[in-house]
């Protein structure tokens, strides 16, 4: 479905995530400034067909002085 996402956190954008790991997920990679690679997460979103999986790719962005923003 169609969902704003512009100028949202994770959070505010995918609430349906809680309790899934992708909050805590996003969360560690910011934290530390490690990427995360993953295949095949289940996850569940506000859809009627239920459970899906996907592949995943947290890349953290950084400033000019290398900081995670």
């Amino acid at each position: 479905g169609r969902r704003e996402l512009l100028g949202r956190t994770f959070r505010e954008a995918f609430p349906e995530l809680a309790g899934q790991g992708y909050h805590e997920l996003f969360d560690r990679v910011y934290a530390s400034g490690e990427r995360h690679v993953s295949r095949a997460m289940p996850v569940r979103l506000e859809q009627p067909d239920g459970e899906r999986f996907v592949d995943l790719l947290v890349e953290p962005l950084r400033d000019a002085d290398g900081r995670v923003v």
